[in-house]
Parts: structure tokens; sequence; C-alpha cells
């Protein structure tokens, strides 16, 4: 009983340090990719940044008033999502190519978009919509389904 109770303990200490070790790690703004800060600077200079988080290259930000951000290692934007708010007509237009801002001003979105995703082979657009509420684009810019 003795050897089974030392067991356990060792199997959960190795899985204590090995989750550990894989936790995203805080760090500070300035360590950011440049194109990274510049986005920030730009869009959100008067918002205090909550959060600033490392995982495996990839860097996660939460602002204070709940705008979230994930940007790779060289600081290409991977998601802007605006929590209870929408993504500003300036952001989507200097973020999306022409053809999907062009796509969502025709269908009315521009002012409903409340988050952006780059994947490697589509970018995911979600709306305020009630009906229709996620487009999803090729990344030629176009449309491939609408969801809700």
């Amino acid at each position: 009983m003795k050897n089974f109770s030392r067991l356990v303990a060792i199997v959960t200490l190795v899985l204590v340090v090995g989750f550990t070790a894989r936790a995203d790690r805080h760090v500070d703004v300035s360590q950011l990719p440049a194109e990274a800060q510049s986005f920030i600077k730009k869009h959100y200079a008067s918002v205090n940044i909550r959060e600033c988080e490392q995982d495996n290259g990839y860097f996660d930000i939460e602002l204070k008033n709940g705008v979230d951000m994930a940007f790779d290692a060289k600081g290409k934007l991977l998601k802007l999502e605006a929590g209870n708010k929408k993504i500003s007509q300036a952001i989507l237009k200097e973020i999306l190519p022409v053809k999907i801002y062009t796509e969502l001003s025709s269908r009315n979105l521009l002012n409903k978009v409340e988050e952006v995703e780059f994947n490697q082979s589509n970018i995911k657009i979600e709306t305020s919509e009630w009906f229709k509420d996620e487009y999803r684009f090729d990344l030629d810019g176009n449309l491939i389904s609408v969801t809700d």
C-alpha cells in the first residue's frame, strides 16, 4: 500500500509539472513582435492590456475592454474578437482583403462584425446577426459558406 501511495504521488507530481510547463507564459507587451505592437498602438492605444501571454510562439492579448487578439510569432494577426463590442470599419478595412470588405459592405454587415479569424485555408467572420452569423471566405476573398 505504501508503494501504491508513492506511485500515485509521483504520477501526480509528473502531471502537475507537465501541465505547468505547457501553460501560457506571461510576457511584457514589449516582447511582442513589432507588427503586433504596431497594430495594438494604432488601434487600441487608449485601452490598457489585461493580459499578454505567449504559448508555442503564438501571442494572446486580452485588453481591459474585452477585446482579444492572437498573433503569430512574426506579429501577423490571426484572430480579433471584439467581445461584446463590434470591430470598427477602419480596422476591418485594414485587415481584410478588399473583396471580403466589399462583400460585407454589400450585405450591410460592416457594423455587425464581432470576430475575424484568419486560418490557413479560410477567413472566418462572425457577426451579430441573429439568423446568419458566420461567414467563411477562401483566401482569395470568395464567399464559401454562411451558417447560423
